[in-house]
């Protein structure tokens, strides 16, 4: 965590003084460096006034493109809050408002989605989908019975 704040700090740094040509240099130098020991995986854009002075990928992906993992959850829990506070959707919601075919989809709501106690099967435990499309994703919870 140091050394994403290390990272961060030297980038807001830099950019203050990205008028001096070497700067993007000494940025890209520092973050490759990082990804080779390991302390660093992502990408980076470093732009001024308009005009990108660096954009580059540093790291492995031999995990992904990015170890995001759960934290994807914060994100959509999020917007489906803020959509709620605009009053595009309600929490209570049943699931077939949104897909009308899906299986019990009228005793299942958006709540229970966002808290993991709709008893949809948990697809991380394996599957055997083709590609992660809505349709194809939709298609495979369907054919699964509830969990609880």
């Amino acid at each position: 965590m140091k050394q994403l704040i290390l990272i961060l700090l030297t980038l807001g740094l830099a950019g203050a003084s990205l008028a001096q040509p070497s700067t993007t240099a000494k940025i890209d130098t520092l973050l490759s460096a990082y990804a080779k020991i390991n302390k660093f995986n992502g990408a980076a854009l470093v732009a001024q006034k308009g005009k990108v002075l660096l954009q580059k990928g540093y790291g492995t992906s031999s995990a992904g493109i990015f170890q995001i993992y759960s934290i994807t959850k914060t994100f959509t829990s999020t917007l489906v809050l803020k959509l709620a506070e605009l009053h595009k959707l309600s929490i209570t919601d049943k699931l077939s408002k949104y897909y009308p075919n899906f299986p019990k989809g009228d005793s299942i709501t958006i709540e229970q989605l966002l808290s993991h106690t709709s008893g949809i099967y948990d697809y991380t435990h394996g599957n055997d989908m083709p590609d992660m499309q809505e349709q194809t994703f939709i298609s495979f919870l369907s054919k699964k019975e509830l969990d609880f």
